[in-house]
């Protein structure tokens, strides 16, 4: 049997992307105002989404020509796993970005992009067009709730995305790629806005 060639290198970097590992957080977002469910998948910053490893995490950084870890100030502790705070920037565009992890595992994000060039307007209307109306709205805060996950996007322009409960009470499915065929790889690096 004979594939053509374009349908040959599709294949091929289909089978490298899923052989790379990565995780995948679901959720479901009940809105009681409209009654709906939006389903929330794997809400990512640059490929990064909370139930990561930190190596992964690392190596996504790493990768990414975007984004550096900042080394001026680390906030990790020595001989400790938990927390482990890793900072980013890329300025001008984030102004600092904090992956919280705990026993190694990513549970909480808080990027901070600069309001000069990413208004609170916009990321809200952006978010809303991605995830549907949020579960509660305030001048200052918007707020995507599904428990124990929550999206929110924050004036001046910041998002953060997170496990409202603590690590060791929620069960984080980890699936490693090349073990699990259902694991699909998203990567949007059209712009550096999260939504």
């Amino acid at each position: 049997m004979q594939f053509p060639k374009a349908g040959l290198i599709v294949f091929l970097v289909s089978v490298c992307l899923v052989a790379q590992s990565q995780e995948t957080v679901f959720l479901t977002n009940y809105n009681p105002y409209t009654n709906d469910t939006y389903r929330i998948t794997n809400f990512s910053y640059r490929g990064i989404t909370v139930g990561m490893i930190k190596s992964n995490v690392e190596n996504l950084i790493n990768g990414d020509s975007f984004l550096e870890i900042d080394d001026t100030s680390y906030l990790g502790l020595f001989d400790k796993e938990k927390p482990f705070v890793l900072k980013v920037r890329s300025l001008p565009y984030v102004q600092s970005a904090y992956f919280v992890f705990n026993n190694g595992v990513l549970f909480n994000m808080i990027i901070r992009l600069n309001p000069e060039i990413y208004s609170y307007s916009e990321l809200l209307a952006d978010a809303k067009k991605k995830y549907g109306l949020p579960t509660e709205e305030r001048p200052f805060m918007a707020i995507w709730q599904a428990f124990p996950y929550e999206l929110r996007v924050e004036k001046p322009s910041t998002v953060k995305f997170f496990l409202t409960d603590e690590v060791s009470n929620v069960t984080i499915k980890t699936f490693i790629s090349y073990q699990s065929n259902k694991i699909k790889m998203e990567y949007t690096k059209k712009e550096l806005s999260p939504f």
